[in-house]
């Protein structure tokens, strides 16, 4: 089961990342943001899989808002959407 997901606050993405890869005879690309997000004193980076299309229109050290689908059964999100947080500037 997928749920869609949208973030109610803005992460940073520090940079991003595209790797190729092959297994069982298949292959691919991944694409990945690596997120850091601040809240009071806690601070968590994470990298969270994006769609080719977001990858090709994210820019580094920029803030979004983040909008995906999260996979139940295998725990993953994978966003689809990201929208500048133009609020920040």
């Amino acid at each position: 089961m997928k749920i869609y997901v949208r973030s109610e606050e803005s992460v940073t993405v520090i940079d991003k990342s595209k790797k190729d890869w092959e297994m069982n005879g298949r292959k691919g690309t991944a694409y990945k943001a690596i997120c850091h997000m601040k809240k009071g004193d806690e601070v968590s980076v994470d990298e969270v899989r994006i769609t080719e299309e977001v990858y090709r229109t994210m820019k580094p050290m920029t803030r979004y808002f983040l909008a995906g689908d999260l996979d139940v059964k295998n725990g993953r999100f994978e966003v689809d959407e990201a929208v500048e947080d133009k609020s920040t500037k």
